[in-house]
């Protein structure tokens, strides 16, 4: 039961999902704005936790993520990877 639950983390990630979700409600209620630095918003060991998962996807952000207005450009990226990977 553990082993499948670990093979289906790295399939499929799902820590990015839930931030994006986080980050847009905290947009909308006004507690944040996309000029924020990132360092202002997620601490480190969150910014560790979405290094790895982007490196177990296999991508590499071209562009330094240092606002939370880049993160979720990086996020949007992400999920447009992913989509055209699971395209036939």
């Amino acid at each position: 039961m553990m082993l499948g639950k670990l093979r289906e983390r790295l399939t499929e990630p799902f820590y990015y999902l839930d931030l994006r979700d986080s980050l847009h409600a905290r947009i909308e209620s006004g507690e944040l704005t996309e000029n924020m630095e990132l360092s202002s918003v997620l601490d480190s060991l969150d910014i560790v936790q979405l290094t790895l998962e982007i490196e177990e996807m296999g991508l590499e952000p071209n562009v330094r993520i240092n606002t939370v207005g880049d993160l979720l450009w990086l996020l949007k990226a992400i999920e447009f990877q992913l989509q055209r990977k699971k395209r036939p």
